[in-house]
């Protein structure tokens, strides 16, 4: 379950459907405990970032789509660091001013470095 709107955590439909299986990646400033005392999942993998933060930081808006995503991948463990940032310039370059794909790499990068929860393995 990625959550990117932090005022959604509050809400009981964030675990409806979910089990102890469930992995939970969340766009807030609060750390891993509280959040999983918050949704009362004991047994989870929870992740929290400050995707709003970090947009608003390296980016200039409110925009965490990327550090979300960034953080999806970094959870996942499946693709390196360099793969990550290479697709998305890839694909970034062929809608996007250089200056913005910088900006979104460099919000990628920052994920990647404040991504708090339990081991990825």
């Amino acid at each position: 379950v990625v959550v990117v709107d932090p005022f959604l955590i509050q809400s009981p439909l964030v675990k409806e459907g979910c089990d102890e299986n469930t992995v939970f990646i969340l766009n807030t400033e609060k750390d891993v405990d509280t959040v999983r005392r918050q949704l009362g999942m004991s047994n989870n993998r929870i992740y929290t970032l400050p995707a709003t933060r970090i947009s608003t930081e390296t980016m200039g808006r409110d925009l965490p789509n990327m550090p979300m995503l960034a953080a999806f991948f970094s959870v996942w463990g499946e693709l390196e660091q360099e793969e990550i940032v290479e697709n998305i310039k890839e694909i970034l370059s062929k809608y996007f001013h250089e200056d913005i794909v910088e900006k979104n790499i460099e919000a990628v990068k920052r994920t990647q470095e404040v991504v708090y929860g339990e081991s990825k393995t």
